[in-house]
């Protein structure tokens, strides 16, 4: 999935996303090797923040937890790859590349 981030109204920037004009996340449902290191969202969860990305036209908060992402690139840290994502109430979407 590509997304455009955007500066949020209190002037935070990102970790890994503050510095990208576009952020493109693959988003690969994977656990071996992840579920041993602490909690994240099963598959389903993941499949419908997928469904909720491809289906909205409204902006979302898009964060992460653990380390959240694998730069795919490092000369292109905007490519990532995330294991595992969740949606919530309230429209935020959180990935996770290893457990928390």
């Amino acid at each position: 999935m590509t997304l455009k981030p955007r500066p949020d109204i209190d002037g935070y920037e990102d970790f890994h996303m503050g510095k990208c004009d576009v952020f493109v996340v693959l988003g690969k449902f994977r656990t071996k090797g992840l579920t041993e290191s602490g909690f994240i969202p099963g598959k389903e969860d993941h499949l419908k923040a997928i469904e909720h990305i491809q289906e909205t036209n409204e902006p979302f908060k898009f964060g992460w937890m653990g380390s959240g992402f694998k730069v795919l690139d490092k000369t292109n840290p905007c490519t990532v790859e995330s294991r595992s994502l969740k949606h919530y109430e309230g429209g935020a979407i959180l990935s996770w590349y290893t457990g928390t």
